[in-house]
């Protein structure tokens, strides 16, 4: 096994762990009515 793919891979799988973190975020970001209160909370 080259170190080359052992670092890559993990590297691949944070970019895609990272791109599906974003795209739940922005689904549950997208209404303001839900993000107004939250912040009001916090």
């Amino acid at each position: 096994m080259p170190p080359a793919t052992l670092v890559t891979e993990p590297k691949n799988v944070v970019i895609v762990a990272e791109d599906q973190l974003a795209a739940t975020s922005e689904a549950s970001v997208g209404p303001p009515e839900h993000q107004k209160p939250l912040f009001e909370v916090l």
